[in-house]
């Protein structure tokens, strides 16, 4: 059993198991799963935000599980990317397990009643969950949570889960049955045999605009959409599953709805591997052209007559193809041979060359033993031109040495030169700068004069009144002296 998620796309097709009690005995399914990364997130530097996952198996009537999840683009919900692929996981181990689980896929009705009171709560109980490990084993780093707006900060800090928000649907495929399950926005197309279009689940009407259930969502069990579709006289030909990046590339509901017909007519018309092989570069072409988001898409084909008579062309068509390569091959074949005759023909020629060459060789091996004669006289030549190319070569070489020294004595001179007007330009800035403070220090010299010479004038000034003061103050105390002893005389009797 393959469990993988697959980053781009998948295609498998597998036989159902026959059974005898089985409504669609012998039912072929064939499924591609496929994603590409949103012309905006491309721009943006943004992840892909969607995931997708199929399960294919030929054993115990379910023959096909698809998941989808779209997670959330605002800046709040910076881990989504996880949060879908966690959802896609879930989403598959679990419809799995339930499927799996029960004792008689034929009760179709009681198995929803069992999937609408059971599998919304496991689904967001297990995704809460791995969210919660993702977090223990990966925290918050400051980079993520810088990049958010106070009030966002906020939110995550009291629910970290919301950085991880993400939207959930799938399809399973039994023998008896169909079963669809979705959480949030997202598209699920069932289109019959005469290319009509349903729509399996209803949209929600709660919802406005851009608004969508979500996974991280404190009553988000409550807004799953679980719907059976029993499998009694026909199965659809076509299912398709795609997030909402596709649908909102589309004008409206009937402009997308109008791709299901489409996707089943291209299939029978060309086969679905030469769709699959186109698929991926169509989708980029409709984000580019319409929503510029993340797209998912699963298509899940029940095989019909005309799909093995469209393999019956194909095959035939191939078989013309790998016919006139086949007379191709033969005249490549015949011209192989032509031109392996025209090499052996070639070959002879080169051989005949070579015994001609052999003899060239023969005289010119002779004529070298007569100049070897020559070369022995030669060879003393050489010897004398050898010691004359030595001592020139030496003579050469003292030059170079003189030449190094003479340039080296050059460039002494040249520093010494420099230093010498360095130092004759300090030694000229030095003197005036002495001459200047000589100078600023006599002025100084003078005014100290000057003033000296003016407080001694103003002291000898000084002197002279103290002196004229005292000699005031001394005649004032005689007099006054003299009185007292005038007025004494004059008192006593």
């Amino acid at each position: 059993m393959d469990n993988t998620i697959p980053d781009t796309k998948e295609i498998t097709s597998v036989l159902n198991a026959e059974s005898d009690n089985a409504p669609n005995l012998g039912m072929t399914w064939q499924t591609i799963c496929s994603k590409v990364r949103g012309a905006s997130h491309v721009g943006a530097e943004l992840p892909n935000q969607d995931a997708i996952g199929c399960i294919s198996r030929d054993e115990d009537g379910i023959p096909v599980l698809v998941a989808l999840a779209d997670g959330h683009g605002s800046a709040k919900y910076f881990r989504s990317d996880r949060g879908s692929r966690f959802a896609v996981e879930v989403m598959l181990r679990l419809v799995e397990e339930f499927l799996l689980a029960q004792e008689d896929l034929s009760k179709f009705s009681l198995i929803g009643r069992l999937a609408q009171e059971s599998l919304p709560n496991h689904i967001v109980r297990s995704w809460r969950e791995r969210v919660a490990a993702d977090i223990q084993a990966n925290p918050f780093s400051l980079g993520e949570l810088a990049r958010l707006a106070d009030k966002d900060q906020q939110a995550v800090a009291y629910e970290p889960i919301l950085a991880y928000g993400s939207t959930v649907l799938g399809v399973a495929v039994t023998r008896w049955f169909l079963l669809y399950i979705q959480l949030g926005d997202g598209d699920i197309l069932a289109v019959s045999e005469l290319g009509i279009v349903t729509r399996p689940i209803k949209e929600d009407d709660q919802l406005l605009g851009n608004e969508t259930h979500s996974l991280c969502q404190a009553h988000a069990a409550r807004e799953f959409r679980i719907q059976i579709q029993p499998i009694i006289n026909e199965a659809p030909a076509l299912v398709l599953v795609s997030t909402d990046g596709y649908s909102n590339s589309y004008s409206d509901d009937k402009d997308y709805e109008r791709i299901g017909r489409d996707y089943l007519e291209r299939i029978r018309a060309e086969g679905i591997d030469h769709l699959e092989q186109r698929l991926e570069d169509f989708l980029h072409q409709v984000s580019i052209g319409g929503s510029g988001d993340d797209i998912s898409i699963a298509l899940i084909k029940r095989a019909e007559q005309r799909d093995l008579d469209t393999t019956q062309r194909q095959i035939s068509l191939h078989s013309a193809k790998l016919g006139l390569l086949l007379g191709d091959l033969e005249l490549l074949s015949q011209s192989i041979a032509d031109q392996q005759s025209a090499i052996a023909q070639l070959s002879a020629e080169i051989r005949e060359l070579n015994t001609v060459v052999t003899e060239q060789r023969d005289r010119i091996a002779t004529l070298g033993g007569k100049l070897g004669e020559v070369g022995e006289s030669q060879s003393d030549i050489q010897l004398l031109l050898a010691d004359l190319d030595d001592k020139q070569a030496a003579s050469a070489a003292n030059l170079m040495e003189l030449a190094g020294q003479n340039e080296n004595v050059s460039s002494t001179h040249a520093q010494l030169i420099g230093q010498i007007s360095q130092f004759q330009s300090e030694y000229s800035q030095t003197n005036q700068y002495f001459y200047e403070r000589i100078g600023s220090l006599e002025h100084v010299l003078h005014v100290h004069l000057r003033e000296n010479a003016s407080q001694e004038e103003g002291l000898a000034e000084k002197e002279a009144r103290l002196e004229r003061r005292l000699f005031m103050l001394m005649t004032i105390w005689l007099t006054s002296i003299i009185l007292i002893i005038g007025m004494t005389i004059y008192v006593m009797p």
